[in-house]
């Protein structure tokens, strides 16, 4: 029983943060690094083999983005892959992107479930986070069959060519923001509301 942690190995601050809070809501995280002295990969097989299989197992697969994920190539294509295995296994793994809501960073991520902005700095919101976690870490018994148990009513990016449905988990004082998906701007109908609708031009 674990949650799967997508990450840039330049993060190991903020990763081991979510690897902490995931070990005192009682599920274990599972973060990938190439090291080489990490044993998380056998000698005889493939990384890409491993890790899908990992995902596929996990309960959620937790994306976290921050400049470090697009400062290479490498990273982006891994992270991608990632969230690929998790949107294409049967049923579907929940995919939560999380995002510092200081640091914008233009990662379009078309497959999530969940969108989260929130302030790392925050114990209070580290508090939410732990709170998600321990809903994973419940009996396999409570998931419904897209293993989603915090799937709840949803709102869909009304630009004509996104159309992506996710749920958005923001601070109150976010009232505008870009879609996870498209990445481009939108922002509340109503405060407090799931609503929202296209603010600005669209963006390339």
């Amino acid at each position: 029983m674990h949650i799967f942690l997508s990450h840039s190995q330049h993060d190991k601050e903020l990763c081991e943060k979510f690897l902490a809070n995931c070990g005192l809501a009682g599920i274990r995280g599972v973060a990938f690094e190439f090291d080489v002295q990490s044993g998380r990969v056998p000698l005889d097989r493939a990384a890409a083999e491993v890790i899908r299989e990992t995902i596929e197992t996990a309960r959620a697969l937790f994306v976290i983005i921050g400049p470090n994920v697009v400062a290479t190539f490498h990273t982006s294509n891994w992270v991608a892959f990632e969230i690929g295995v998790a949107f294409t296994s049967q049923p579907k793994i929940p995919i939560w992107v999380f995002e510092d809501n200081g640091q914008y960073v233009d990662f379009p991520v078309p497959a999530l479930m969940h969108h989260a902005l929130f302030n790392p700095t925050s114990e209070k919101e580290w508090d939410w986070i732990r709170g998600v976690m321990e809903v994973y870490a419940q009996k396999p018994s409570l998931f419904s069959s897209v293993r989603d148990p915090l799937a709840d009513m949803a709102t869909v990016c009304p630009y004509s060519n996104c159309r992506a449905v996710y749920q958005h988990h923001y601070p109150e004082d976010i009232t505008s923001w870009k879609c996870p998906s498209c990445r481009q701007l939108l922002h509340l109908v109503v405060p407090g509301m799931h609503g929202y609708e296209r603010s600005g031009p669209i963006q390339p």
